[in-house]
């Protein structure tokens, strides 16, 4: 990082980054931003760099953009109730998102309702993570919940990538008969996500396209 010659360092509060700290802060003016909370870490950089102008541009351009989306999707978006999931874990665990999370604040800023899954998940020792950890049911997982916490979802919405065929544990949560078995996947109303996890402006409005995607598929 010194040899880097930097201005600033902006350090996401991790362990690792904070016990370094007072290092990093020898080599330049060191900001932590929190890990948790997207929107406060966009606006913790936004001060440390004096962007306050661009930050609010962009936050009018998401609400504008989130405006749209809702007043052209009305539609699909009243039919259907959504859960939202990280389906990243071995062995079939996968995490459930409530309305506090990151993609759970975007999704139902345009329009998103959610079913009980995700609509139940809040508060914790992190609610602006406002996510879960729940059983795929597979032998050795221990976590408690079960797939059928999905059962009411008339969409599934969950987080992707770039890769063509997915990522892994994504693939095993898929797989099991239990998921399968699913309304929402029976019905093919599957959206997938591969900015699910916003880290600024940027990302969130990559995941309204990517929204806008998925239900331009669902009026079909």
């Amino acid at each position: 990082i010194a040899a880097l010659g930097p201005d600033l360092i902006v350090a996401a509060d991790y362990e690792w980054n904070t016990n370094y700290r007072a290092r990093l802060g020898k080599i330049a003016r060191t900001v932590v931003v929190p890990s948790s909370d997207w929107r406060e870490a966009t606006h913790a950089i936004a001060a440390a760099v004096g962007a306050f102008r661009r930050l609010a541009e962009m936050q009018k351009e998401l609400e504008w953009r989130s405006a749209q989306i809702r007043n052209k999707f009305g539609r699909q978006l009243d039919a259907y109730r959504w859960d939202l999931v990280d389906g990243g874990g071995e062995g079939g665990e996968y995490l459930v998102f409530g309305p506090e999370s990151g993609p759970g604040g975007v999704l139902t800023g345009a329009g998103v309702r959610l079913a009980s899954g995700s609509a139940k998940v809040s508060g914790g020792e992190d609610a602006s993570y406002s996510a879960v950890g729940v059983s795929g049911g597979l032998e050795g997982v221990t976590n408690a919940g079960e797939i059928d916490v999905l059962g009411d979802a008339g969409v599934i919405a969950y987080r992707s990538d770039w890769e063509a065929n997915g990522p892994k544990n994504e693939m095993i949560l898929f797989a099991q008969p239990e998921f399968q078995e699913l309304a929402a996947v029976k019905a093919g109303r599957l959206v997938p996500l591969p900015d699910f996890l916003p880290q600024g402006y940027g990302d969130a409005l990559a995941l309204l396209d990517q929204l806008e995607a998925g239900l331009k598929q669902l009026a079909t």
